[in-house]
Order: structure tokens, then sequence, then C-alpha cells
């Protein structure tokens, strides 16, 4: 069965994207202790505030509607959801611009300064680049354009992790940070298009206004209840960086997006390549009414082992390994990860799963798990904040809800693709 399985064409895509994302997540780690040690805590907490407004617009950039490009057997559909994603994306682009435009004053408010009031305004910017690399990234999964994917990756990791240590030389501050954000989003791009251009621009002839129509109504379920989904979900993890700023300060939340992002790595490395290539997968597997039970218990005993050395040395070690790596300041940004590595190895495990209601079309249900899940994680940081917890305990609870909530999403998920 391994033999079969190392050997089969969902590995071959995987080890593909794999290759590629390896370089993609080294170039940022070899960045990082240059990062921490070049911007103070606070600046590093304005970025990450930051992306977390642009990334609650950015989930729902073209309407979710490019994750279905992918399930049409006709490629003409298939064009014509991706001229859809691209017009929708401006459509929230603009309306992106318009919320910054009547929230801008409110959120100064609320922190007490202009400091991240002031880059909001790129907010628009950073969302219509995010639409076109997630429609663009859909029709280059669709088409097995993985090399380009890879190329990509590299690509927007590269650009941020030199800019961003660039302009740390350069003292610019909270600026730099946004500035090399915005210019990894915008050169991902490219190497998308590359390849839609050279082998797909003739295709170009079969959009029209009437099949974009047919199709928005045909997968309505991706804006109306997906894209709900995801926006309420990209929501709660604004929100609860928000909290977090409001209850223990920049500080503190400067030290937990750099601890979440790089316990977030595994799963944007290995995670993310396998949840693209599982969702091909399965989007065939479904057309063709194969099961899927034997695939699902191979997806999660991979994450599982591969996740295994990388969290529990977390978990016991953390403290030490940041203040090596990042420095004697960030020691307690370890003590954090120590904390939060057992939640984040279960989310590991879960995101390639997130696209089995969408293939089994149970979106109102994996609505409702998310929103409880969200609930449960914005809860934590309340009830710590609230009752004058130390940032530790607070924490804890978060991981502890998010372990139960999470258990209970793999297992439902388990049981559609064994029913199904």
């Amino acid at each position: 069965m391994l033999k079969t399985f190392y050997k089969s064409e969902f590995t071959k895509q995987v080890a593909t994207l794999l290759t590629g994302s390896v370089l993609a997540q080294s170039l940022p780690f070899i960045a990082e202790p240059f990062i921490t040690r070049l911007y103070t805590a606070s600046e590093l907490g304005i970025i990450t505030l930051f992306i977390s407004v642009a990334m609650m617009f950015s989930i729902v950039a073209a309407g979710r509607y490019e994750y279905a490009i992918m399930l049409p057997k006709s490629k003409k559909k298939s064009i014509n959801l991706l001229f859809l994603s691209l017009f929708i994306t401006i459509l929230v682009s603009v309306l992106s611009f318009i919320t910054v435009s009547l929230m801008n004053d409110w959120i100064c408010d609320i922190k007490g300064n202009d400091e991240l009031g002031r880059f909001l305004w790129y907010v628009p910017l950073s969302v219509l680049f995010a639409g076109v690399f997630n429609s663009f990234n859909q029709w280059a999964n669709r088409n097995a354009y993985h090399r380009w994917m890879s190329v990509s990756k590299v690509t927007q990791s590269g650009t941020m992790a030199g800019l961003n240590v660039l302009f740390g030389y350069m003292k610019m501050g909270s600026v730099g940070l946004v500035i090399a954000f915005l210019s990894a989003q915008f050169l991902s791009v490219f190497p998308l298009l590359f390849p839609f251009l050279k082998k797909d621009k003739k295709m170009i002839k079969e959009v029209n206004k009437h099949q974009m129509k047919s199709l928005a109504l045909e997968y309505k379920k991706f804006p109306t209840t997906n894209s709900l989904h995801a926006f309420t979900d990209m929501f709660f993890l604004s929100l609860l960086v928000f909290l977090i700023s409001y209850y223990f300060g920049d500080d503190v939340t400067g030290y937990y997006g750099r601890t979440y992002r790089l316990l977030l790595a595994p799963s944007i490395l290995i995670g993310g390549v396998v949840g693209q290539v599982s969702y091909r997968k399965m989007s065939i597997m479904k057309a063709n009414g194969e099961n899927m039970q034997g695939f699902f218990k191979k997806i999660v005993a991979l994450l599982f082992i591969i996740g295994l050395p990388i969290f529990v040395i977390t978990m016991f070690f953390g403290d030490e390994i940041f203040e090596v790596y990042l420095g004697e300041n960030f020691r307690i940004a370890g003590r954090y990860a120590m904390v939060l590595a057992p939640w984040i190895w279960l989310k590991f495990i879960a995101s390639p799963l997130s696209m089995i209601p969408v293939v089994y079309n149970r979106l109102n249900a994996s609505f409702f798990l998310g929103a409880l899940t969200n609930i449960l994680l914005v809860s934590a940081v309340v009830i710590g904040g609230s009752f004058k917890w130390n940032v530790i305990d607070t924490f804890k609870l978060l991981t502890l809800l998010q372990i139960v909530i999470l258990s209970i999403y793999i297992f439902w998920t388990y049981w559609l693709v064994k029913e199904k």
C-alpha cells in the first residue's frame, strides 16, 4: 500500500508543490532572526494588526468563487468562473476602501493612536492583489501548473523576507513591513499569469456575461455560505488579534503574531500543499463516485506523523528555541508557543480537511462548526482579559477549547466520507 501511495500521482503533485514550499518557507525562517532584532515588538504588533484587517477582506476577495474553478468538468465553465472571480475581486476591493474610510477613525480611537490608521488605506490594494492571486492560483491548481505555483510561493516569501530585512536595516519601521507585505503580494501573481498567458489565453474568447451569471447562480453557495464562513473565520482571527492588543498591549500582540506565524508555518508549508492537491483529487473522486475513506485516513495519519516531532519539541523546549533563534527578548514568545502548540497541531491536521464539506456540499454544517470554533476562540481572550488573567493562562484556556472543537470537526469530516 505504501509503495502504491509513494508512486501515485497525488504524491508526485504534493512533492512538486512541497519542493517550492520548502524553499518558500525556509527564506522567512532565515530572515526571522534578523527581523526580530531589527524591529521592535510594537512595530511587529502593528504589522500583525494590519495583516489581520487586510486578510479579513482578502479571504472573500473573489466571493470564494475561486474554489468553484476546480469543480466543473468543462474547462469553458472554469474559465468563466475565473473571470467571475476577478470581477468580484474588483467589487470587494472597492467595498473594502469604503469600509476603511468609514471605520478608520473609530479604529484609531479604540487603539488610542493613529499608527495603525495611516496604514489601513492600503488595505484595498492588498485585497485586490490577494483576489487576483487566489483566482489564478486555483486555475493553476486545476490545470496542474504546480511548478509555477511553487515559483509563485518562492517569489512571495523571498520578496517579503528580503525587503523586511532591507527595510529593517534602513530603520523604516512599520512602514517598511507594510511595503514589504504589499510588494510580495503583487509580485507573486506574475508566475501564475505566465502559464495562463502561454497556454490558456485563447480561452478568453469563451468568457461571456450570460455564462458568468449562470455559473454565479449554480455555485451561489460559495458566496452565500462558504464566503460567509471564510469571512467569519478571518473576522474572528482578526478580532482575536485586536482583543489581545486591547487587553494585553501591542508588545504582546507582536510576540503573539510572530509565535502564531512560526507555529503555523508547517500548516502553510505542508498542510496547504496537501490541502490543495487533496482538493483536486477529492473533487475527481467525488465526480467518479469513488469512496474516500481510505484516502482520508492516509491524509490524517501523514499529517499527524509529520507534526509529531515539530509540535512535541515546541511544547517542551519552545522558550529555549525561541531565545536562541529570535533573541533573548523573544523567550516569552517561546513560552506562548509551548502553550499554543497543541492547538496549532490539531489545526495543522484539520486544515486540509476543510475542503471535504465543500466537495460534499455540507457548507451549512461546516459554517455552524466554524462559528462555534470562532466564538470559543475569542471568548477565551475576553474571559482572560476581563478577569485580569495573565496572557499565559489566557492562552491555556484558548488552547483547551480549540482542542475540543477541532477534534469534533475532524471526526465529523470522517463521518462525511464514511457515510458517502
